[in-house]
């Protein structure tokens, strides 16, 4: 089960330096388990660090290069610094992960802030943290692929199945994901974006067992 295997307690401080760059919002992350699968990698990293903050893009490549290695990129650098301060050193499957910030900013978020030509040029140029690159992850495509809601204000130990009914009530809903270890917080997965778009008009503010729901379009897509 994805929930038995996230074992996020304390660990030691690593042995190794960490490199020490400006706060921003694309963190580092270093020392990961190297055995488990990149999607598998990618579903657990996102799952973990979504208790931080609204996550735009991740990378996880099992290139020689880049093997034990990922950048995350959140919205603003107040969640990133979140999760930094609160991810190093902890334990992910077995290892300690070193937590750091990039050091440069990723294409991703240029094109969130709405800076295109400077994550044009970013897209051209070859650099090792291959940030927007096609091959690793898709991009969005309109109601092609699955969207995703996040669910915040959830409240503690949920009734999984009724939410699922409640959300069931809008076409091209497909599961909750929820994760024990992250109170307060699920995602909502539809088949397409304008399914969500109802979904999320209809259900915001809604009343789950005293707490209001705060629902929010998730960017990032695991699959």
């Amino acid at each position: 089960k994805l929930v038995s295997i996230l074992n996020m307690s304390h660990a030691q401080t690593m042995s190794t330096a960490r490199p020490q760059y400006t706060k921003n919002e694309t963190v580092y992350i270093r020392n990961l388990n190297e055995k488990l699968s990149k999607q598998e990698l990618r579903t657990c990293l996102y799952l973990f660090f979504s208790q931080f903050g609204e996550i735009l893009d991740l990378v996880a490549l099992k290139t020689p290069k880049m093997r034990g290695q990922a950048f995350i990129v959140f919205k603003d650098v107040r969640t990133a610094t979140k999760a930094v301060d609160g991810a190093n050193n902890r334990n992910f499957f077995g290892q300690c992960m070193d937590v750091s910030f990039a050091k440069t900013k990723s294409k991703k978020l240029l094109e969130f802030q709405g800076k295109t030509a400077q994550a044009i040029a970013i897209g051209k140029k070859s650099n090792a943290y291959h940030f927007g690159k096609k091959s690793d992850h898709k991009q969005q495509n309109g109601n092609n692929e699955h969207s995703r809601l996040r669910l915040e204000n959830v409240p503690i130990n949920p009734n999984i199945e009724e939410m699922e009914k409640i959300f069931a009530k809008f076409m091209g809903f497909i599961r909750i994901i929820y994760d024990t270890r992250k109170p307060g917080l699920c995602f909502a997965e539809y088949s397409n974006q304008t399914q969500s778009m109802t979904a999320l008009e209809k259900l915001q503010g809604l009343d789950l067992n005293g707490s209001s729901l705060r629902i929010t379009v998730d960017n990032f897509q695991i699959q």
